[in-house]
C-alpha cells in the first residue's frame, strides 16, 4: 500500500509539472517569437515547438490506447531533435571558424546515423512485440544520444575555457539548458531497466523537474538582452586561430 501511494504521489506531481511544462513551453515560445530568436536558432525553436505540442496531445490522449504511440513516438522525435540542437549550439559557437565548424558538422553526421541505424536495428530484430520493441528501442537510442550530447557539451564547456571563445548570452543558455536536462535524462534511462515500480515514479518526478528547470533556463537567457563582449576576456582566441588553420591546410592537402 505505502509503494502505491508513493506512486500515486509521484504521479500527481508528475501531472502538475505536465501542466506547468505546457505553460512555461507556450511561454517560451512566446519568448522566441518576441525576441525573433526563431531567426537564429532555427532548430531550437523546432525543439521548443515540437515539445510543446507532444505535451499537449499527450495530455489529450492520456489513459487512451493511443497514448502510448504518441508518448514513445515523441520521445523519440523529440531526443533526435535535441541531439540537432546541440550541433546548432556548435555551429553558433564557430560561426567565425570554418574548419572547426566542418569539423563539428561532420562528428554531428556520423553520430546521427548511427544513432538512427541503431534505432532502426534495434526496432527490428528486437524479438518482442511491435508495443514492447518501440519502448526498448527508444530507451536504447535515448541512452545513446544523451552520452553523446552530454559528451559533446562537456567538450564545447573545455574549449570554450580553454581557448576564450565567446558565448553569445541566447547561445549559453541554451547549451546550459540542455546540458541540465541531457546529464539527468542520461542518468535516469540508465537506472531506468533495474529501478523497481516506485523508483520509476521518483525518477518520472526529476525527469519533469530536470526539464523544467530548463525551460526556466531558456526563457530567461532568451529573454535578458544580450551582453556587450569584453575582447579583454579573450587571451587564448589566438591558439583556436591556430587550430582552425591547421584544420583548413588538413582538409585542403
Amino acid at each position: 500500500m505505502e509503494v502505491c501511494s508513493q506512486c500515486m504521489n509521484a504521479g500527481a506531481i508528475v501531472h502538475f509539472l505536465w501542466i506547468a511544462g505546457i505553460f512555461l513551453h507556450s511561454l517560451l515560445a512566446g519568448v522566441i517569437l518576441y525576441r525573433r530568436t526563431w531567426s537564429q536558432f532555427p532548430l531550437f525553436t523546432a525543439y521548443v515547438l515540437f515539445n510543446l505540442a507532444h505535451s499537449i496531445v499527450g495530455l489529450a490522449t492520456y489513459g487512451t490506447w493511443l497514448y502510448f504511440y504518441v508518448y514513445w513516438v515523441g520521445e523519440a522525435t523529440a531526443i533526435l531533435l535535441g541531439f540537432l540542437v546541440v550541433y546548432e549550439v556548435y555551429k553558433s559557437i564557430f560561426l567565425d571558424h570554418a574548419a572547426l565548424r566542418k569539423l563539428a558538422g561532420s562528428i554531428f553526421a556520423i553520430s546521427l546515423t548511427f544513432l538512427i541505424a541503431t534505432a532502426i536495428f534495434i526496432l527490428a530484430h528486437g524479438g518482442q512485440g511491435f508495443p514492447l520493441n518501440i519502448s526498448k528501442s527508444v530507451n536504447i537510442l535515448e541512452e545513446a544520444t544523451r552520452t553523446i550530447e552530454v559528451g559533446l557539451l562537456i567538450v564545447l564547456f573545455t574549449c570554450t575555457g580553454a581557448f576564450g571563445l565567446h558565448w553569445r548570452q541566447s547561445v549559453f543558455g541554451i547549451a546550459i539548458g540542455l546540458g541540465i536536462f541531457a546529464s539527468v535524462e542520461l542518468i535516469a534511462v540508465t537506472m531506468r531497466l533495474q529501478a523497481s515500480a516506485a523508483a520509476h515514479g521518483s525518477l518520472a518526478v526529476v525527469r519533469a523537474l530536470a526539464y523544467t528547470a530548463s525551460q526556466i533556463v531558456w526563457v530567461l537567457y532568451i529573454l535578458l538582452p544580450e551582453r556587450a563582449t569584453d575582447e579583454s576576456q579573450l587571451p587564448q582566441r589566438g591558439q583556436l586561430e591556430q587550430w582552425n588553420q591547421a584544420i583548413l591546410e588538413l582538409i585542403h592537402q
